[in-house]
């Protein structure tokens, strides 16, 4: 890996595929309900570490392979170049095709500072928005106004929020199924959308979209909501579903938080815990 200019780019030099250290018995999981709601994702996670004080760079690639052959998962490694010198202001530029493999979209990095920025413009009204109802609001309208600006006049342009149902599928069941439930291997999820037009969308002010966006928001933040979906998709197992905001042939983007994605905590690969991690999907 070196540092140009205004740039870093990296070099493979050889590519290996570690197998599993023990063999493997398959064990397959029924999908819930829920995870018949959600599509195939490709999402990417890359993790960065401190710079080991001991042991040679060849030493530091066999401590990653023998890890990685028992946490039978997939690892980016970062090698020597600081973090500081990555540009996470452009994911586009410092992510694609160097940590993580090239996609056909981009990603887009917003800073803490310019989100209250945002939360404080959402909040005008006199009703405080979150910053996850923020930030999706001003995503939905800069979308809308790229629509726009291309000459996709007035087009449909649909936003939707994942919401985790883990913690409100527990409420009022005590402390033990709420650890239960929030231990759950897999998707708990369900995604309330919004629909308006790229054109009312440009003409709206950013609180008043911010509005609309609580609005709808509410709708899935309910033990009820997530107990109904549960049961909606029961009674509709044998067609094949999809949550609506994937259903529409329009302009449709998502939002996760992504907050409560605990593993940075426990990829210790032989070197110590993760100082920095994110994901990258698109």
């Amino acid at each position: 890996m070196g540092i140009g200019d205004n740039y870093f780019f990296v070099k493979v030099t050889d590519k290996v595929v570690v197998h599993a250290e023990q063999p493997w018995n398959d064990h397959w999981l029924p999908f819930t309900n829920l995870d018949l709601l959600v599509p195939p994702f490709d999402v990417g996670s890359f993790f960065c570490y401190k710079k080991p004080s001991h042991g040679s760079f060849p030493d530091l690639l066999n401590t990653l392979k023998a890890s990685l052959s028992r946490a039978l998962s997939l690892y980016y490694p970062l090698a020597d170049v600081e973090l500081k010198e990555l540009n996470l202001y452009n994911p586009d530029e410092s992510i694609e095709g160097k940590l993580m493999p090239k996609k056909l979209h981009g990603v887009l990095a917003i800073q803490g500072e310019q989100l209250n920025k945002l939360q404080l413009v959402a909040s005008e009204n006199g009703q405080r928005r979150s910053k996850l109802e923020a930030f999706t609001s001003f995503l939905w309208k800069i979308v809308a106004l790229s629509m726009e600006d291309s000459g996709n006049h007035n087009k449909l342009c649909n936003v939707a929020l994942a919401v985790d149902g883990r913690r409100r599928l527990s409420e009022g069941d005590g402390e033990e199924k709420e650890k239960l439930r929030a231990s759950h291997f897999g998707n708990v999820l369900s995604m309330p959308s919004g629909s308006k037009t790229s054109q009312e969308l440009k003409e709206m002010s950013l609180s008043t979209i911010a509005t609309d966006v609580h609005k709808f928001l509410q709708t899935a933040t309910t033990k009820d909501h997530f107990l109904d979906l549960i049961d909606w998709v029961e009674e509709r197992r044998s067609q094949p579903l999809v949550a609506i905001a994937f259903a529409s042939k329009e302009m449709s983007v998502m939002v996760s938080s992504g907050t409560r994605f605990h593993t940075n905590g426990d990829m210790d690969f032989g070197w110590g815990k993760v100082v920095f991690g994110s994901c990258h999907m698109a």
